[in-house]
């Protein structure tokens, strides 16, 4: 019995070790991933067409399940020219995922050449509460998308600050997360798009959009989305409409010379209970205890380590 209670910290210390090799492993991977988006990008000095064709906006909303609940999501962006070469987005989003709400703001600055590529930075804050809690998670990041003829490429990367916030305690813990993407147009208003997206876990995901010009309403698209977590295994799946306030454009317009991808979507359609810092599965997330946490908790009674989330 001695002999396996030395061996469990050093059990647990080999696989806090491997878990350290492979986020590494993975974030190196997607950083090289970026490079090379970067190099494409920036290969004309000057845009040839104007990064954004006057201003933008389009509202989306989606309903569905993530995770074995409903989930429902309403989204507006809107993106304006700042010179010739440069343009600016701002987003804000609300969600509910069961009985909890959330919501989401960020912004992009960005430079883009509608007929070879687009490289920006973004940031964006989503805020969520339970019945003890309320949480934040902020994230700052680079994203690059390069154009070849019917294919766009696209990755987004940066940096993302989780806080927990308790009546009695604050504290956050910060992680790399990624998120690449390639969209294939059929033709020039129905795209199939395949994405993946690591935090903490990975998770893989096929979205479609079809604009069908219908009469008297020529920017509305609908829109429909799947995802699966390949560690915890959870699957989300949305259907909705997107209507484009700029209609006289095709879908393939509108998305290179008008709005890039909201802030909003990937967090009620990507993020696990392990990405933002805890365990379990949503909507039921646990507080962590001290031994597993990232970050330094306090000794907190056995009764506090349930669920945040309350019918």
């Amino acid at each position: 019995m001695k002999n396996k209670a030395k061996l469990t910290p050093l059990i647990r210390t080999a696989c806090e070790n491997e878990k350290l090799i492979v986020f590494w492993g993975l974030s190196m991977i997607f950083r090289r991933v970026v490079v090379f988006f970067l190099v494409l990008a920036t290969n004309q000095a000057f845009a040839d067409g104007p990064a954004v064709d006057g201003v933008n906006g389009k509202l989306s909303v989606l309903a569905g399940q993530s995770a074995g609940s409903d989930a429902s999501l309403v989204e507006g962006n809107i993106t304006f020219p700042i010179s010739h070469s440069f343009g600016a987005q701002l987003d804000g989003g609300q969600s509910r995922h069961q009985s909890i709400n959330s919501n989401s703001i960020g912004g992009h600055f960005f430079w883009r050449d509608p007929e070879s590529a687009l490289f920006g930075i973004t940031a964006s804050r989503y805020q969520y509460g339970y019945a003890t809690a309320d949480q934040t998670i902020q994230r700052v990041g680079l994203e690059v998308e390069k154009y070849v003829s019917n294919i766009t490429l696209s990755a987004r990367i940066g940096n993302q600050k989780h806080n927990f916030s308790l009546p009695f305690w604050n504290q956050s813990d910060s992680s790399v997360y990624a998120n690449l993407r390639g969209t294939w147009y059929a033709n020039e208003n129905l795209a199939f798009n395949v994405r993946v997206q690591h935090v903490a876990t990975t998770s893989a995901g096929l979205d479609v959009e079809w604009l069908p010009g219908l009469n008297g309403m020529p920017g509305l698209s609908i829109v429909g989305l799947m995802s699966h977590n390949i560690q915890t295994t959870d699957n989300a799946g949305f259907l909705g409409v997107r209507y484009y306030f700029d209609t006289n454009k095709t879908l393939i317009k509108h998305h290179r010379t008008g709005d890039p991808e909201g802030s909003s979507l990937p967090y009620i359609a990507g993020l696990t209970c392990q990405d933002m810092g805890m365990t379990g599965n949503q909507p039921r997330c646990h507080l962590r205890s001290p031994q597993e946490s990232p970050i330094p908790l306090p000794r907190l009674p056995a009764e506090w380590h349930t669920d945040f989330y309350r019918n």
